[in-house]
Parts: structure tokens; C-alpha cells; sequence
């Protein structure tokens, strides 16, 4: 968990420079948009937060024994980490260029 939060940084220090030299820095918001929304929608997912109130037939596909549990939850919570910065970016951008 402790190298989740700092790769995303990571990720978005790179990303961008990376865009300014190939000349559409207006891109790379969009590309950290689109990995700040599907790491949401995929850490959501694996919370099992988008499911309906009725669980019987999302308990099919959640791992029975506890280990598998805790491994989807940390999964989850990763992906969530990383993707906060990217998150974060792409909405500070939109909220002071519209």
C-alpha cells in the first residue's frame, strides 16, 4: 500500500512532461482522466459497490475463504490509491480551464 499512492504520483510527473514535448499537453489530462475514472469504477467494483441490495447472486463470484477476501479488498485498495492522483489532476484541470 505504502508504493501505491507514490506510483500514481509518479505516473502523472512523467505523464504529462511526456505530452508537452509531443506537443498536445491537453492529452495527457485526458489520458490521466481516463485512468483516475477506471481505477474508481474498477477499485468500485472490486468493493463490490456498485452491486444491487439483493447479494445473492453476487456472492457466486466473491472468494470463500477469508485470504481471498482480503486480497480482493488490498487489490482494490491499490488501484484506488493510484489512481487518486490521476483523479485528482484531470478535475483540477477541467475545474480551472471551463
Amino acid at each position: 500500500m505504502k508504493y501505491s499512492l507514490p506510483a500514481g504520483i509518479l505516473t502523472l510527473a512523467l505523464l504529462q512532461p511526456v505530452m508537452w514535448l509531443m506537443g498536445n499537453p491537453e492529452r495527457g489530462y485526458e489520458i490521466s482522466g481516463y485512468m483516475g475514472i477506471g481505477g474508481v469504477i474498477f477499485a468500485g467494483l472490486l468493493f463490490g459497490a456498485f452491486l444491487a441490495a439483493s447479494r445473492e447472486s453476487a456472492q457466486k463470484g466473491v472468494p470463500d475463504d477469508r485470504e481471498g477476501q482480503k486480497k480482493v479488498q488490498r487489490t482494490g485498495i491499490y488501484t484506488l490509491f493510484f489512481s487518486v492522483p490521476h483523479f485528482a489532476y484531470a478535475f483540477t484541470y477541467y475545474l480551472l480551464t471551463v
